[in-house]
């Protein structure tokens, strides 16, 4: 008995070019979900920032800073500056101008508002 030999040819043009158009749509319909979830983390995360930084400051101001707010200073040798403050209580602290980068990769600034009575 002789047995025949099914050849395989593979797939037509015609299967991969719907196998592709199936991918491009669920591209098109997926894409827009998962970066409104990446900005939203983001956004939360920009918020936790904050957060941590305002409760550091608050905390310096109460203990350590006699009533007085930090300065505005990039300089982590200047112990009252923004940075030193930041850099004691455990944020990272890159060393430059730019200090601490948000989620978006620019940096957070820091300013002290004077206010007179």
């Amino acid at each position: 008995m002789l047995k025949k030999r099914r050849a395989f040819r593979g797939f037509t043009m015609t299967e991969l070019l719907v196998v592709v158009a199936i991918i491009a749509v669920l591209a098109v319909v997926l894409l827009p979900r998962f970066m409104s979830y990446t900005e939203r983390a983001r956004q939360a995360r920009a918020a936790q920032d904050i957060s941590t930084m305002s409760t550091i400051v608050q905390a310096y101001v109460a203990d350590e800073g006699q009533g007085h707010y930090p300065t505005n200073s990039n300089d982590t040798a200047v112990p009252n500056s923004i940075a030193a403050v930041m850099q004691r209580h455990g944020v990272k602290w890159t060393g430059d101008s730019s200090g601490i980068v948000d989620p978006w990769g620019r940096p957070y600034y820091y300013a002290q508002v004077v206010t007179s009575p």
